[in-house]
């Protein structure tokens, strides 16, 4: 159990000389999230709040001890109810049945003490209560100034520093948090310079067990045969093999191919390391080419990346800042198991006249 003499039995501060379990902030923050007005005709407020929680839990007969260990869990049970994020319904469970054996004065069986302390939920509940304010904002901000940036990193970069000394109490809460804050990334990146696909595919990797995904036509295709890149790329192959009546070009057997990425931001950064490329091109009856393409990718976003790696595929330096920054909390949060990889397949057909208009 936490030492409780001589400290805050909440904020854990020293109190140095102290009759109390609370300090006079932590006790006004008791008062005020059980609906308890913190009234001058309450003379001894601890004492009060002791009462309280004595009557509400219907406890009979505890010594100040055996109050104390009550007092605790009730007060850890509260702030855990308001903490919105993560799969944390175990320890609500685990909370209402050690309150049950408490209030009988029995606490040699509590499967709570020793894993989550009143402390932790707290600070945890405070951290919570800061980020959903940060939340609402961050969906309100323009995305397009250097400060949404510089925003992201002050107020959500803490939810992604998980490491082995993590409690898993906060394992799961920080990983919840991840979620709600990937959930407005997809709503504002489907705004921010029409993020769509990367958003769509951000959603699928959210989910508990992503599909891989085959995609032979709609917005992402029509997106990639808008690419710059793409066209730049399916101009040279034209020429490259414009006296072939059959030809066939993949990752293995070209250095260029090997090196392409699309030019838009949202392409780039939805479908970003392309592990099949592959375009075989053929003559039709009037002596004009289709083409074939076969594109696969995993999203998995395993691998941090430099700011300099975005550089060129973005419009100005604010953007490349933002998007290295999510692209290395995306890798986190796989990491975390958040994010979960799958397969992106793409199959589509390519008539010349489609990409004269690109030259």
């Amino acid at each position: 159990m936490e030492k409780l003499i001589g400290e805050c039995m909440l904020c854990k501060r020293d109190m140095k000389v102290s009759n109390t379990t609370f300090g006079k902030g932590c006790e006004r923050n008791i008062y005020e999230i059980l609906n308890i007005p913190y009234s001058r005709e309450i003379k001894d407020k601890e004492e009060y709040l002791y009462a309280y929680i004595m009557k509400k839990t219907g406890a009979i007969g505890l010594n100040r001890e055996q109050q104390q260990i009550l007092v605790n869990r009730y007060l850890a049970n509260v702030y855990l109810e308001q903490i919105p994020y993560g799969n944390i319904e175990k320890y609500k469970k685990q909370l209402n049945e050690d309150i049950l054996v408490l209030k009988y004065g029995e606490n040699l069986k509590l499967k709570t003490v020793n894993k989550i302390s009143l402390n932790e939920i707290y600070y945890i509940y405070k951290k919570t209560k800061k980020f959903t304010a940060s939340l609402d904002k961050l969906s309100k901000m323009n995305w397009k100034e250097e400060a949404t940036e510089k925003f992201i990193i002050a107020n959500f970069s803490f939810i992604f520093h998980l490491t082995e000394n993590s409690s898993q109490f906060q394992k799961n809460i920080y990983k919840g948090m991840q979620f709600a804050f990937w959930q407005v990334v997809i709503e504002v990146g489907g705004r921010y310079a029409e993020y769509k696909t990367s958003a769509y595919l951000l959603q699928n990797s959210l989910k508990k067990y992503p599909k891989n995904l085959n995609i032979t036509n709609g917005p992402i295709i029509d997106e990639i045969k808008q690419d710059n890149n793409f066209m730049i790329y399916i101009n040279k192959l034209l020429s490259q093999h414009k006296n072939e009546k059959n030809f066939y070009v993949d990752k293995d057997n070209n250095e260029e191919t090997n090196k392409f990425s699309f030019s838009t931001g949202d392409l780039y950064f939805g479908i970003h390391g392309l592990e099949t490329f592959k375009v075989s091109g053929e003559k039709d009856s009037d002596n004009k080419r289709i083409l074939k393409i076969e594109m696969k990718d995993t999203y998995d976003y395993t691998n941090p990346k430099k700011l300099d790696e975005y550089y060129n595929d973005t419009e100005n330096v604010p953007k490349s800042l933002l998007s290295s920054t999510l692209y290395n909390m995306a890798s986190k949060s796989v990491k975390d198991g958040v994010i979960k990889p799958f397969i992106i397949y793409l199959f589509f057909d390519l008539n010349e006249d489609e990409v004269k208009q690109f030259e």
